[in-house]
């Protein structure tokens, strides 16, 4: 919360005794309704003595437990053995290995020994070997390129990128998403391992030489940085497409033997023998990945390209559905233009192949700006049905549910979004901003930590904002969206400003922004939600009805992002009748906490 980054093992010190606590005194040491409040109680409420609430605790633990629990860092133990040793004192002269003389104590002493335990096993967990193939998780780094064809980085990246694929259809095999794997391209394999927390890691390397392809692939072993497989590749240009398959198939059998599992490989392919179009295919993918108005049209172009030498090629369909359906926040067209270029090439490939998660995650995602809400739904639960392992089926299916009034469930799906890919900056924003909406006290360590994963994305700081407002810090909240617009790409932020600044105190200000933003909404339709925001924060009732309803008649995109159902700061009007027809009308319901 204080920004400290010298952190040690006296913050351990501090989380172990506050765990000790509660399960002695069968609460935590603060308790309060809100993350603000609990924050405020912390910095300015000495500890509780354990013993007001269990008088029969030892004075001497009461007194270990203060002392671990200092605000100052440097006033806590020097170590956690120093920690232990001082609950472990005995009093009236017993020997330490004495038994306990009284049922109080023998309470406490249970009680540590259960969380010893605890965490012994915790550990034991985390490092015993898979004992089969079903609980093997491993990760594809980035391909090296190797040479100075610098225009060969999508193929290197692209099978990659397709190895994953392939291998995320491996029954029982769990496989790290692309997007977490990308971080550690060029890091030591057992960095990355930890970091991942998987049982392998495949790195590889791809050289063009004239017409031919050459692929060296490694499984490097986490637990003791052995290799478990290793080959090289080398085959004509054209067939990365069977070179993937081999690669993959490799692995799964390498696997079996060296984890005694007895599962058969069972590797999908990708879609079309056409290696021309494959290759197409595999630079429409690296160039989607990047993102950015340039990087999708660009893939769209690819994507297209493919699909004219082989009209049957199913994911280069899909992959050009899912390039649309986010071109829009990019910048690169408008929804009324890519939404339905997106449904079409989606329905394509799904009659093509209805076994397609990403031809279902595109459509989901089209139904979603379109308001059909059950549909959206169906195909995005589909989704994570195919792949589980993806990470954006689960956001993307979280996003609907938060968005139509369910948090709770929403909550669910963005939390496993969030541990399926740590890294997401994109996903760590909207896991965040659900927790608000559902007023989750752990929204503000979770924003600063979002922050973290990059710095440079307006949209980070625009909902650190929004966090920063719920909990009570109007000022943190108008630093970090000024920081925000001045990053540029963080839409629908000025509303949150006159919030931020009627919560600080500065009414004149406030108004003014406000009046401003009326003055713009002749001329610009995406005011609309900001000022809608704006007058509910200030009280403008009947304004706010008024702009929502315009909002709601016109399908506005923004609806369907945020949670007009639960977002606090539309509280002020959900005690008028209207706003229940409102929400009707949108096909959402009242906030479901």
């Amino acid at each position: 919360v204080t920004g400290d980054r010298n952190l040690d093992g006296r913050a351990d010190q501090y989380a172990l005794a506050t765990t000790v606590f509660e399960m002695l005194a069968g609460r935590p040491p603060f308790v309060a309704t809100t993350g603000a409040a609990l924050i405020a109680q912390r910095f300015s409420t000495p500890v509780m003595s354990v013993r007001a609430l269990r008088p029969e605790v030892p004075p001497h633990v009461d007194a270990a437990l203060a002392r671990a629990m200092s605000l100052a860092p440097e006033a806590r133990f020097p170590s956690i053995t120093a920690f232990v040793q001082a609950l472990e004192r005995q009093a009236d002269g017993d020997s330490p290995m004495a038994p306990p003389r009284t049922g109080g104590r023998r309470g406490w002493l249970l009680a540590g020994a259960l969380l010893l335990a605890l965490g012994a096993s915790f550990v034991l967990v985390r490092r015993r070997a898979p004992a089969t193939l079903g609980d093997t998780r491993l990760a594809v780094l980035p391909f090296a390129m190797i040479g100075g064809d610098s225009a060969g980085t999508y193929l290197a990246e692209g099978l990659a990128d397709e190895v994953t694929t392939s291998l995320a259809q491996v029954r029982g095999l769990r496989v790290a998403p692309r997007s977490a794997a990308a971080r550690f391209a060029g890091r030591p394999v057992r960095e990355a391992a930890r970091d991942l927390e998987v049982d392998a890691v495949l790195e590889g390397s791809v050289r063009c030489a004239g017409d031919r392809l050459r692929v060296s692939a490694q499984l490097t072993s986490s637990a003791d940085g052995l290799v478990l497989w290793a080959k090289a590749f080398d085959r004509p240009a054209g067939d990365v497409f069977a070179l993937q398959q081999d690669i993959a198939r490799d692995i799964v059998t390498a696997l079996r033997e060296k984890l005694g599992a007895s599962a058969t490989p069972d590797v999908r392919g990708g879609g079309s023998r056409d290696p021309v179009a494959y290759d197409l295919f595999l630079r429409g993918r690296y160039f989607w990945s990047r993102r950015g108005s340039h990087g999708l049209r660009t893939a769209i172009d690819l994507f297209s390209q493919a699909i004219a030498r082989d009209s049957t090629f199913a994911r280069a369909r899909a992959g050009r559905a899912m390039a649309y359906v986010v071109l829009p926040f990019f910048g690169g067209a408008t929804a009324d233009s890519a939404v339905p270029l997106a449904e079409a090439s989606a329905l394509g490939a799904l009659r093509l192949d209805s076994t397609l998660a990403d031809a279902h995650l595109a459509l989901g995602n089209v139904r979603r700006y379109q308001w059909r809400w059950d549909d959206a739904e169906r195909h995005l639960r589909r989704s994570v049905e195919l792949a589980p392992d993806d990470a954006t089926a689960h956001q993307w299916l979280g996003g609907v549910l938060y968005a139509t009034g369910r948090i709770g469930e929403g909550l669910v799906e963005m939390r496993e979004a969030r541990r399926l890919d740590p890294y997401s900056a994109v996903i760590a924003g909207d896991f965040v901003y659900a927790l608000s909406v559902a007023g989750d006290t752990s929204m503000l360590s979770e924003s600063i930590r979002m922050v973290e994963l990059d710095t440079t994305l307006a949209i980070s700081h625009a909902v650190a904002g929004v966090v920063f407002l719920r909990t009570g810090q109007p000022d943190s909240a108008l630093r970090s969206l000024a920081k925000a617009r001045r990053l540029g790409g963080a839409p629908y932020s000025l509303g949150f400003e006159v919030a931020a600044l009627w919560a600080s105190g500065r009414s004149q200000e406030a108004r003014s922004a406000y009046a401003a933003l009326l003055r713009r909404l002749p001329h610009e339709d995406d005011a609309t939600w900001d000022a809608a925001y704006a007058a509910a924060a200030l009280g403008d009732s009947e304004r706010a009805f008024s702009l929502l309803g315009r909002l709601v008649a016109r399908r506005e995109a923004i609806v369907s992002e945020a949670s007009l159902p639960c977002d606090e700061g539309f509280a002020s009007l959900r005690s008028d009748p209207r706003f229940d027809r409102l929400l009707a009308s949108a096909g959402m319901q009242a906030c479901r906490r």
